[in-house]
């Protein structure tokens, strides 16, 4: 998934000029605008600073799963050293 987001950055970094509107004060506002929806700064929330949020929140959540599982492993093999000896101590 992050590599999918991070080719969805590179997509629309393509976007990140925009042009064309034409002369009209109305449509430099207008390019002005989408210039800005794209590419404001940080808090702005811009396409670019909402795709990168989206990324972190991905590695953010990958490195807590990951984690996650860890201890669950660490846990399960505790259980199994514990009824191990369980058993061992009843079979004496």
């Amino acid at each position: 998934m992050v590599a999918q987001v991070d080719q969805a950055i590179k997509n629309a970094d393509q976007l990140r000029f925009v042009s064309g509107f034409g002369g009209f004060d109305s449509a430099q506002q207008l390019q002005a605008r989408y210039d800005e929806k794209f590419n404001g700064g940080d808090g702005s929330g811009s396409v670019r600073e909402r795709l990168r949020e989206f990324r972190d929140v991905i590695l953010t959540m990958r490195d807590t799963f990951t984690a996650g599982g860890e201890a669950f492993a660490d846990t399960d093999s505790a259980i199994s050293l514990a009824l191990a000896s369980i058993r061992t101590g009843a079979d004496q």
